[in-house]
């Protein structure tokens, strides 16, 4: 499970920010995401942190570790 409060990443190691929560029972979590060409992509997510309830991705939502963190 992901932790809202703390800094956000994709699995693949994509920077991902939290935008907000909206009233969405399946997707509520609004999130940015920071493309490897430059682009930003804004997705919502499952509150587990999963792209599509069904599978697993590699843009699905993890914890950045904040030990190696550089901001």
């Amino acid at each position: 499970m992901v932790d809202w409060t703390k800094p956000i990443q994709t699995k693949d190691g994509r920077m991902a920010h939290l935008i907000r929560e909206i009233h969405n029972p399946r997707y509520p979590m609004v999130v940015l995401i920071h493309q490897p060409w430059g682009e930003e992509q804004v997705t919502c997510y499952c509150i587990s942190g999963q792209l599509m309830s069904s599978k697993v991705s590699n843009v699905d939502i993890i914890n950045r570790d904040e030990a190696t963190d550089n901001g």
